[in-house]
């Protein structure tokens, strides 16, 4: 089992040689950081009066990428293809304003080589989970003054942003407000799915929200600090010290003395708490409606229900 870890807009470059070229025109041999990057962009919104598509997708990636850094470059490790599963086909249990409370703002998602979600092949991805007013002030923050005039809708309408590298220098992008993906996350997720970009980026950010409400369920239990004993393949000149490294780790399944039979599939269920005896004590700084709890495992199979503990 070989993980391998989100490569930022900076990593790419130095990663093969026409980017070290281009890197090399532009700062001649001194060394580069995201932010030296992310001023070249900045200074071409300028130049472009923030008409620049690529240069706007490029800042708010590079703003992210930066923001994932401010947070100790904290990267997920999924423990084994089926954890990914389970959080893949996950069914949440709510009446409406879904909503979660991420263990970090910024995060990068590692799974096993070759993890499949119905055919579809995951890979690692930077995982952003903020208001709408809080990424339009990270924007303006990052890349003055493109966004000094830019107005939020919903400002505390919570959204996700997704980046995975789909080529080495192409990064698929896709920004979702929470409720707009309120139906896709009432459904059954049990479906086939294309190998496509849009299906990948559906299923990472369907993972990451389950990851939250799962992180939320276990009472943070099953996020432990530390790199998996497998191999962890690296960006160029990184070493594992430039990443804050965590692993989500699967529920260890109880077994009754005369079950003789293995159980190979389950889907998750999780309800949302809401009432106000659900924020006090050492929740009482949480967001209301961020709380969930696990109410059964359905094993498809024979419809046994199970519990995580």
């Amino acid at each position: 089992m070989n993980y391998s870890i989100y490569k930022t807009q900076l990593d790419s470059f130095k990663s093969n040689r026409q980017g070290k070229a281009a890197l090399r025109k532009i700062f001649g041999k001194k060394p580069v950081n995201l932010q030296d990057l992310l001023s070249i962009v900045r200074q071409r919104l300028i130049e472009t009066e923030g008409k620049s598509e690529f240069n706007l997708g490029m800042g708010k990636i590079l703003s992210e990428e930066m923001l994932w850094s401010e947070c100790g470059s904290p990267v997920i490790f999924i423990e084994n293809e089926a954890l990914a599963n389970n959080l893949f086909t996950a069914e949440f249990d709510f009446k409406n304003n879904f909503t979660v409370q991420p263990p970090f703002k910024s995060f990068a998602l590692s799974f096993p080589k070759g993890t499949l979600v119905n055919g579809v092949k995951l890979t690692s991805c930077l995982v952003t989970i903020m208001t709408e007013q809080e990424f339009v002030d990270l924007y303006k923050d990052k890349c003055q003054p493109i966004w000094g005039e830019f107005a939020t809708t919903y400002p505390n309408q919570l959204c996700v942003h997704v980046h995975y590298r789909r080529e080495e220098f192409r990064t698929d992008s896709c920004f979702s407000p929470i409720p707009i993906l309120t139906e896709t996350l009432t459904k059954n997720a049990k479906k086939p799915l294309p190998n496509r970009s849009t299906d990948v980026l559906d299923a990472l950010t369907r993972i990451a929200l389950s990851l939250c409400v799962y992180h939320s369920a276990t009472d943070g239990k099953k996020l432990v600090d530390g790199y998996p004993k497998s191999a962890v393949t690296l960006p160029i000149g990184k070493n594992r010290s430039a990443f804050k490294g965590l692993m989500l780790c699967a529920p260890v399944q109880n077994k009754s003395a005369g079950e003789a039979r293995k159980i190979k599939y389950r889907i998750p269920f999780y309800r949302n708490l809401r009432a106000k005896r659900y924020y006090q004590g050492k929740y009482k700084d949480l967001k209301p409606g961020t709380r969930w709890v696990l109410v059964k495992e359905v094993d498809t199979t024979n419809s046994m229900n199970t519990m995580l503990h």
